[in-house]
């Protein structure tokens, strides 16, 4: 590099130029590895399990650059037992220990079945081909 320092041989190369290391090869590490900036990459793989601290976001439409997506992540918004959706950040459902709240339409290309009590404000109910109410 101009101005740096190159370590290894032509196919192990580690690159020094002011502050940023370039590692031309697998980096492992039996510690912790922390950064106060952004994680950008291709993929990643946890054996451990992810973590989402207190309110954070999950963003489900991360761009390459912050501010890391558009609109659209998962959050518990610092409540307890309780994942939310948003999508155009705008709040979509919340998942909790007693069920799941959706706003807006629900919709179903297949059966919907209750062994409960189905409670509403209003009903229409139409049959189709003789089916029966």
């Amino acid at each position: 590099p101009v101005g740096g320092i190159a370590l290894g041989n032509d196919s192990d190369i580690i690159e020094i130029d002011g502050s940023n290391i370039k590692l031309d090869a697998p980096v492992t590490a039996s510690g912790n590895i922390s950064s106060s900036g952004n994680y950008i990459g291709v993929s990643a793989s946890f054996t451990g399990g992810v973590g989402v601290y207190n309110g954070q976001k999950l963003y489900l439409d991360a761009e390459n650059s912050a501010p890391y997506g558009n609109d659209t992540y998962l959050t518990t918004d610092g409540l307890n037992n309780t994942i939310r959706f948003y999508g155009a950040n705008t709040f979509i459902a919340e998942l909790n220990n007693t069920g799941l709240e959706v706003t807006g339409h629900v919709t179903a290309s297949g059966d919907i079945s209750s062994s409960g009590t189905i409670t509403a404000l209003s009903s229409n109910i139409v049959t189709i081909d003789g089916g029966t109410f």
